[in-house]
């Protein structure tokens, strides 16, 4: 395709996502696995090229292909999961993710569908995004087969749609795990909806992603696919696109990271109208009652202990009482199989009028608790609505981390763990005494 045309094809991309921002409707991207954290990854190039002669002779999309027939011929599940884990490891941040998160940002897309099983994107949104809470990654294999997890929530303004999994939570279908939509009718029926309206694909591979190929279904809306390369000529994807009106960014432009840069660039010329900033998200309530417990699992011993003092504090009368001034306690073990996890939290943090934090070098480790969880107690705070009772449980970085400027319980050297038996009991019991005095229930 001459760069001329793919030029031209871009400028009616960003014409149309434009126009549909401005009507209230943005549009929903697909990135498929040739935009993720694989790519074009040397690490992950370095251990399976040894297995498929001439590697350096094939196109692009044809290493990230044989790859894929390498994983799914020659290795197990746990082979497949190290191979993964240390590409992902190795894969250096991009530009292209940050641009397409500060599209997320100015309500271009509320919409991101996504094959491939990392956390970059994820981690670039998160890091750009200033209220953190209204942006909701979805895992259907976390929920199979629940119509609830597509429904719009009031709080949530934009969503990414993780279809194959993820690879940090080890729920993931690829190679060996293969994924197929009959397994799941709740995600298939969500992603024929979402298909059939104007859609850009980015970065498809016939070879990791035909699983979603079955989802597209004949429409009048436009879907513009960008990529290196055509779809295979006898595939179901480009038979489908032959009956639908689709626009082409094949070639050097239809790459991720150019398209993106190509995208943002032509959005950047359009001036800002209605739409700026962040959205007000409703329904957020007024009343806050919760104290939350944010730990890392690793940590899991030391809750059980602190659960007990609290305990403690509910006599018979304070349990009666709580029919009239109800005490919610909130840690993610309240969570039962089958809820709506990511709700639940979101909810919980919602209400939370005082956040205990069970500090160490795993909790401050934790992507969920650094990307999600802390902007928004940490914001809260500011605001005056939470009070902030951090608890240091080992050595850790916390004096170089915001958390220092909040009240910290014990110290902050790490040295519980060597007190007596007899000191860390007295601290245990006076943070859950701080706790109940900000509940004002003793």
């Amino acid at each position: 395709m001459a760069e001329s045309e793919a030029d031209k094809v871009i400028q009616e991309i960003a014409s149309a996502i434009w126009k549909q921002r401005e009507q209230g409707e943005p549009l929903a991207i697909v990135l498929g696995s040739q935009a993720g954290e694989f790519y074009k990854n040397s690490a992950f190039y370095k251990e399976l090229e040894y297995w498929i002669p001439g590697f350096q002779e094939f196109s692009e999309c044809n290493k990230f292909k044989r790859c894929y027939e390498v994983l799914n011929s020659y290795h197990s599940e746990q082979a497949i999961d190290d191979i993964l884990s240390l590409a992902a490891k190795a894969f250096p941040r991009r530009e292209a993710d940050g641009l397409l998160a500060k599209l997320v940002q100015a309500q271009f897309v509320n919409t991101l569908i996504i094959t491939h099983i990392g956390t970059a994107l994820e981690d670039a949104i998160a890091e750009t995004l200033k209220e953190p809470h209204y942006y909701e990654p979805i895992i259907p294999a976390l929920a199979p087969n629940n119509k609830d997890i597509y429904r719009p929530h009031s709080r949530t303004s934009y969503r990414l749609f993780k279809i194959f999994g993820d690879l940090e939570s080890h729920r993931y279908k690829t190679a060996e795990r293969a994924f197929t939509l009959e397994s799941d009718p709740a995600l298939k029926e969500f992603l024929e909806a979402e298909f059939q309206k104007n859609v850009v694909l980015i970065g498809y591979n016939p070879a990791w992603d035909r699983a979603i190929e079955p989802a597209f279904l004949a429409s009048e809306k436009i879907l513009w696919y960008v990529n290196e390369e055509a779809p295979p000529p006898h595939s179901q994807l480009a038979h489908m696109l032959q009956q639908r009106q689709c626009n082409y960014v094949i070639g050097p432009q239809g790459e991720y990271s150019a398209f993106i840069a190509a995208l943002s660039e032509q959005l950047g010329r359009m001036p800002l109208t209605r739409v700026s900033g962040s959205p007000r998200v409703p329904g957020a309530s007024p009343e806050r009652t919760n104290a939350f417990i944010s730990y890392s699992h690793t940590d899991s011993r030391h809750l059980d202990r602190f659960e007990v003092h609290l305990k403690g504090f509910l006599s018979d009368d304070s349990l009666q009482n709580q029919k009239r001034n109800p005490l919610n306690i909130w840690s993610d073990r309240r969570i039962q199989k089958g809820d709506l996890w990511r709700k639940e939290i979101e909810d919980a943090l919602a209400n939370t009028k005082v956040a205990v934090l069970l500090v160490s070098a795993d909790f401050l480790a934790s992507k969920y608790i650094r990307n999600y969880e802390l902007p928004i107690l940490l914001q809260a705070a500011k605001e005056g609505k939470v009070v902030l009772l951090s608890f240091v449980l080992s050595p850790c970085n916390i004096k170089e981390t915001e958390l220092a400027n909040y009240q910290v319980v014990n110290t902050m050297d790490g040295t519980f763990l060597n007190l007596s038996r007899f000191k860390r009991e007295a601290l245990w019991h006076k943070l859950a005494q701080q706790v109940f005095s900000v509940l004002r229930v003793v």
